[in-house]
């Protein structure tokens, strides 16, 4: 009779462990439009003790995303989609047992693009010039301007860089 209590009691323990209620979160990843973003990609990161697991999930056609049986804690929600310039640091967000935290609002900005035409004196189109996107940043106390992109033009003068965060270039 005892060699069946041990197993027993390991039994029940496992099965109270694993009837604890989680939590849930669903929400909706949009553009700064309020245009739905399909096949966006979320990362909810654990930032509490206990499991240090980091879930993913991708939103469906019309921008819905789901994490089920999440455990109690805090973790950080981040999102990203090509085009769009990521959701960095990401949302804080604390869930208790049993809780649906619903309607979760997260907008993305595209990414900006820098495009025009290089021509001399006669209007006659440049090829492989150099054209460089900076950002003005403080640094050291004192502005400065940093590296962010380049490209060259085409034959017929155009350039294009892409892929650039919202801000102001020189």
């Amino acid at each position: 009779m005892r060699r069946l209590a041990i197993p027993l009691a390991l039994v029940f323990s496992l099965m109270a462990a694993a009837q604890q209620p989680t939590a849930r979160l669903e929400g909706q990843v949009t553009g700064i439009t309020g245009e739905a973003l399909s096949n966006a990609t979320l990362r909810l990161q654990r930032t509490t003790s206990g499991p240090a697991a980091v879930r993913t999930a991708a939103t469906d056609e019309a921008g819905n995303f789901v994490f089920e049986n999440l455990e109690t804690g805090r973790y950080i929600l981040s999102a990203e989609r090509a085009g769009y310039a990521p959701l960095k640091p990401g949302q804080v967000i604390a869930l208790i047992a049993g809780q649906v935290l619903r309607d979760v609002a997260i907008k993305l900005t595209p990414h900006g693009v820098i495009a025009g035409k290089v021509a001399d004196a006669d209007s006659a189109p440049i090829n492989k010039a150099k054209i460089t996107a900076y950002r003005r940043a403080y640094v050291a106390r004192h502005w400065q301007l940093d590296f962010v992109q380049e490209t060259s033009t085409g034959v017929d003068g155009s350039f294009q860089i892409a892929g650039l965060a919202p801000g102001r270039y020189y």
